[in-house]
């Protein structure tokens, strides 16, 4: 994967519906009801981080969930951070372990959400706290989060 960062003078901020479709692709988010994401949408904020960009330090709490459209964060010794960046901390509200940066190679663009629109989020749309639990341990079913469940 050897592509090349877009100059800073070509970037240009997605629209609303450009936010929406990259959403749309990235799990969990990917379970949402069309009219769920859009709320999601409106609360996200575009950021563009230059190649190694120090975006938190360690033992920092992060005040956003990062979403990585294009490109990818690192941690301090180089090695990849998931696409979705970090609910469990959010949650718990632990520090970062270690430095994040964008991506020496590329850099990235990420849409964040605050941490209080995050709260909100998981409150409003129960199936996205299922799936950052599935993103972070794995699936322990493959019903339909859409569908209610069935007692039987």
């Amino acid at each position: 994967m050897n592509q090349t960062v877009t100059p800073p003078e070509q970037r240009q901020p997605m629209t609303l519906i450009e936010r929406f479709f990259k959403l749309r692709d990235v799990p969990p988010f990917d379970r949402l009801y069309d009219s769920e994401l859009s709320l999601i949408t409106e609360a996200t904020v575009q950021r563009f981080y230059e190649p190694g960009h120090v975006i938190l330090s360690s033992n920092k709490l992060l005040k956003a969930l990062f979403i990585v459209v294009d490109g990818w964060l690192e941690d301090g010794e180089g090695r990849r951070l998931p696409q979705v960046f970090s609910p469990e901390y959010l949650l718990m509200g632990i520090p970062a372990d270690g430095d994040m940066t964008a991506s020496k190679e590329r850099g990235a663009i990420c849409l964040l959400i605050s941490k209080g629109h995050f709260f909100t989020m998981l409150y409003e749309c129960p199936v996205l706290t299922l799936g950052f639990s599935e993103l972070h341990h794995g699936p322990e079913d493959q019903t339909d989060p859409k569908m209610p469940a069935v007692m039987t």
